[in-house]
């Protein structure tokens, strides 16, 4: 696992909340870093709702196909990620500083996502 350190890159982390509308345990991941299957890590997370910083584009995808995703752009606030489509075959987190390039497998639903926030 890959994590970005606290101080690295300000607005760039992800909290994830293991209840529906930011409720329970919250763990703050940092980035930019990858987050590679983590309901399989041992780390036991569950995640029910997600808060994204002001610099984080998060891309929340399964590990072995990361072009089966979905992204969150900065400063989202998702009080039920159910309701969004991410299952629990979405194993594994991508924190940038940046928008992803056209190259990223995950580009078209990066595309997507920007034009539903539009």
């Amino acid at each position: 696992m890959t994590q970005g350190g606290a101080s690295s890159a300000g607005g760039c982390w992800i909290d994830l909340y293991e209840e529906l509308d930011f409720k329970g345990m919250q763990r703050r991941l940092f980035g930019p870093g990858s987050y590679p299957s983590l309901r399989g890590s041992g780390m036991g997370v569950r995640i029910g709702s997600v808060v994204t910083g002001p610099s984080a584009y998060v891309q929340v995808f399964q590990y072995h196909q990361p072009e089966l995703c979905i992204w969150f752009l900065p400063d989202q606030r998702i009080a039920d990620l159910a309701a969004c489509g991410v299952g629990q075959q979405l194993d594994s987190i991508r924190l940038l500083l940046h928008p992803p390039d056209a190259s990223d497998p995950g580009y078209p639903a990066f595309q997507k996502a920007s034009e539903q926030a539009s």
